[in-house]
């Protein structure tokens, strides 16, 4: 490969890098507000209709880090963990989904924690990561590698 076209892959994956910091921030947020509507749920009964809606923003910005992850591991070849993970994530979302009745509420409280866990995971996975702009950059045998590797 050239030096032009790992430039170009290293660009698209700090951009998509940037999005799943994005997408997982939005995560962590709408896991906020179904925490919140959560309580209103269990105090007085109201709030239906915004955790429903949190939910469905819990799916869309889920699948949509799922969708990232799993890019830039195609692209990377590193990170397959935390794009497992975050497909792991997105089908729990649905399963707490089918959970959301009054007979199942204790299992939907596990499968929201375990949901918490997993996004806090990702979210500082994705921010302890630099992306892959300088590795991609250098092709092998460059400078920084000999340097590495001279006695």
């Amino acid at each position: 490969m050239s030096r032009a076209q790992l430039l170009l892959i290293a660009a698209r994956c700090a951009v998509v890098l940037i999005a799943a910091r994005c997408a997982v921030v939005l995560s962590l947020a709408s896991l906020a507000g179904l925490f919140l509507t959560a309580g209103q749920l269990v105090d007085s009964g109201d709030g239906l209709d915004l955790h429903g809606t949190a939910a469905v923003v819990l799916h869309i910005t889920t699948g949509l880090l799922a969708l990232l992850l799993v890019l830039r591991a195609v692209l990377t070849r590193t990170g397959v963990w935390a794009a497992a993970t975050a497909v792991v994530l997105f089908a729990l979302t649905f399963f707490q989904a089918a959970l959301g009745s009054p007979l199942t509420v204790d299992a939907h409280v596990a499968g929201s924690l375990a949901a918490v866990v997993l996004c806090t995971w990702l979210c500082a996975w994705t921010f302890a990561h630099h992306g892959t702009a300088s590795a991609a950059a250098e092709p092998a045998g460059s400078r920084s590698e000999q340097e590495t590797t001279a006695p």
